[in-house]
């Protein structure tokens, strides 16, 4: 199909630009449960820590995928890290989830599939009532796959009363959620570290975290769903689903676009940002300016036309004739054309002159 040579030219004195309205990115920390000396659950020579990590790091990569999101890992490698480290990580980086990711153990071997773990906490919904959705979503994904549903779960510490939330309730069992939640410790009353002040939870000041169980590791039904790479990948592509359902999250845009005949033919969605990641500095797709509406490109067309900045003849190359064509053009000798003029403007400060 012949190519239509479409020639974008938008003087920037004319164009409208209208900056996008930021939204704000949700901030997810995931936390690969165990490692180093902390093995986790072990079964023949399955490491819990390291199946933790592989599906903690696929689940990153999934979630990367779409726009608004930033994910934060607690590590990234065989890492030690103390529980009450991990979540402060979440909590320095205010996040607006954590997730840890585990797989389960029993006693006995006939105890098999997911369960998810989140606050007891109350006293605003986004640390029960919303986790238990999320958590629910993310047993319905996993069971997609086959994994039995054992149900969204909380625990508190059975013993020591002083160890209550500000609002006065007892704190959680665990400690991921109890040290996000609360953000310091308190054995016996004594506040840890020494300084630490305790997060107001019932004014929201508590970062929500749910633990995910994906199954056990010792139960031959539930070996299945993590004996490969690719059931792994399911794992968290399951995780992975839900997260995206109830975030709402939308995918980035691909970047589609090639060059044909010295055209670039892109997708209408592709945004100028995706186009100047591919393309060495050298090629300009027009200012800015003159290209974006919000975050998109401000033309229905599918084709855009390169220009090399400096190539004022457009022949591929910058050499002296494009100097001389600069030249006269200020001098008013002669005149470029609209194309032309736009690889003139070397410098980009929106005008045509001896600095170009």
């Amino acid at each position: 199909m012949k190519i239509r040579k479409i020639l974008i030219i938008l003087i920037v004195a004319f164009a409208v630009f209208l900056i996008p309205s930021k939204i704000k990115a949700v901030t997810i920390v995931l936390d690969a449960g165990h490692g180093g000396h902390d093995t986790g659950a072990t079964y023949q020579n399955i490491y819990e820590k390291t199946i933790n990590l592989k599906v903690t790091q696929y689940l990153k990569k999934y979630l990367e995928e779409y726009e608004n999101t930033k994910i934060i890992m607690t590590r990234n490698d065989d890492t030690f890290l103390e529980i009450y480290d991990r979540s402060m990580i979440a909590r320095n980086n205010k996040a607006d989830l954590m997730i840890s990711l585990h797989f389960n153990s029993a006693s006995t071997n006939t105890t098999n599939g997911a369960e998810v773990y989140v606050s007891n906490n109350t006293s605003l919904d986004k640390y029960n009532k919303e986790t238990t959705i999320l958590g629910n979503k993310i047993l319905n994904e996993l069971g997609k796959i086959g994994i039995a549903n054992r149900g969204v779960r909380t625990r508190l510490i059975p013993t020591d009363v002083t160890d209550v939330y500000s609002d006065g309730t007892r704190a959680d069992y665990y400690g991921i959620i109890r040290y996000c939640m609360r953000g310091c410790k308190i054995d016996s009353g004594v506040i840890k570290p020494e300084g630490a002040i305790p997060a107001k939870v019932e004014e929201g000041e508590g970062i929500p975290a749910i633990i995910i169980e994906h199954c056990y590791i010792n139960n031959s039904i539930d070996q299945v769903f993590f004996d490969s790479e690719e059931d792994l990948q399911k794992l968290a592509k399951a995780d992975a689903n839900a997260i995206i359902e109830y975030y709402n999250l939308s995918k980035k845009l691909a970047i589609k676009c090639k060059i044909e005949q010295d055209f670039l033919i892109a997708d209408p969605d592709t945004t100028l940002e995706n186009i100047k990641q591919i393309y060495a500095s050298a090629i300009a797709v027009i200012p800015d300016t003159s290209l974006v509406t919000g975050s998109k490109l401000n033309i229905d067309e599918k084709e855009y036309k390169l220009v090399k900045l400096g190539d004022c003849n457009a022949d591929g190359q910058i050499s002296p004739s494009d100097y001389v064509k600069i030249k006269n053009h200020i001098m008013k000798v002669t005149t470029l054309t609209e194309e032309n003029e736009v690889a003139a403007e070397v410098n980009e400060d929106g005008q045509i002159s001896p600095a170009d």
